[in-house]
């Protein structure tokens, strides 16, 4: 019992000095965490502020870059219509901002939007310039007497000058059949190709479909379907009946169920007002073959 009561007080005597040296290790680590802490947050700080500094002082040396203006303007293409003081005229507005700060899509749209540019590039050119390619528009048709076509089917304004003045194949039908028109226009300009002649009228009715008119004076009465095999119809009888008098045909018509109606421009006038007489209720003017389709 002695020694068990003498184990006791000792015990209790000797645990607050362990307890008061292990709080002062806490103590002391917790102080040295917190010295690092400061330590990492300061060097932190100096780097921001270093940074910071360098930043301000690239940032007054790079200023006059960005300030500096448009000194030229560079204008490439081959023009016909275009005129390069138009493009200069619409681009100055534009180019008084900064080098660096110029908007190239507002310009390159604005460009697009003038006559006769069909497409255009903007870039820069360092130190100080700006480059402007221009293409300008190709007019393939005139379409329904009020605009120019270019080669995508878009219609395009030719300004001032008037249509008249322009020798292009004359393109009509209801504007909502102005693709189909293009289309058929490129489509029988290639399959003609082959004989040395092009269309220079393609027009188009409700009521009787589709007509073309050759460069050499004779008409093709399509109507309403089956366009591209009444052509080809067409290029096999030019290769035999037709190119033997191609210089009289004066129109040739695919709008029959079972033939073709050809009529000639001379020696067949007499035939052909007798014939006419006698099939006026159909239009056929002189039938000289059956060709099945």
């Amino acid at each position: 019992m002695i020694n068990a009561d003498c184990r006791q007080r000792n015990k209790k005597s000797v645990s607050p000095r362990k307890n008061a040296r292990r709080r002062g290790a806490v103590d002391t680590s917790r102080k040295f965490e917190q010295k690092n802490r400061l330590k990492q947050l300061f060097m932190v700080l100096l780097i921001w502020i270093g940074v910071l500094g360098f930043g301000m002082l690239g940032f007054n040396n790079a200023k006059p870059l960005f300030e500096l203006n448009v000194q030229s303007v560079q204008i490439k293409g081959e023009f016909e219509r275009v005129q390069k003081a138009q493009i200069s005229s619409a681009l100055q507005p534009l180019v008084d901002d900064g080098f660096f700060t110029l908007q190239l899509d507002p310009i390159k749209r604005l460009l697009e939007q003038q006559e006769w540019v069909y497409r255009a590039e903007v870039s820069r050119r360092w130190p100080s310039g700006i480059r402007v390619a221009i293409e300008e528009q190709t007019p393939i048709a005139v379409w329904n007497a009020r605009a120019l076509l270019n080669a995508d089917g878009d219609e395009f304004s030719a300004g001032n000058v008037p249509l008249t003045e322009f020798d292009l194949p004359r393109i009509a039908g209801h504007e909502s059949r102005q693709e189909m028109m293009v289309q058929r226009f490129r489509e029988f300009s290639d399959m003609l190709s082959p004989l040395g002649h092009g269309i220079v009228e393609l027009t188009h009715s409700d009521a009787l479909g589709l007509f073309a008119r050759l460069d050499n004076g004779t008409e093709i009465r399509f109507g309403k379907d089956r366009l591209l095999d009444k052509m080809r119809q067409f290029l096999a009888l030019h290769a035999g009946l037709l190119a033997q008098r191609e210089g009289s045909l004066q129109y040739i018509d695919f709008r029959y169920r079972r033939g073709v109606a050809v009529r000639w421009a001379n020696d067949a006038t007499d035939n052909i007002a007798h014939q006419e007489k006698q099939s006026s209720r159909q239009g056929l003017l002189a039938e000289v073959s059956a060709f099945n389709g």
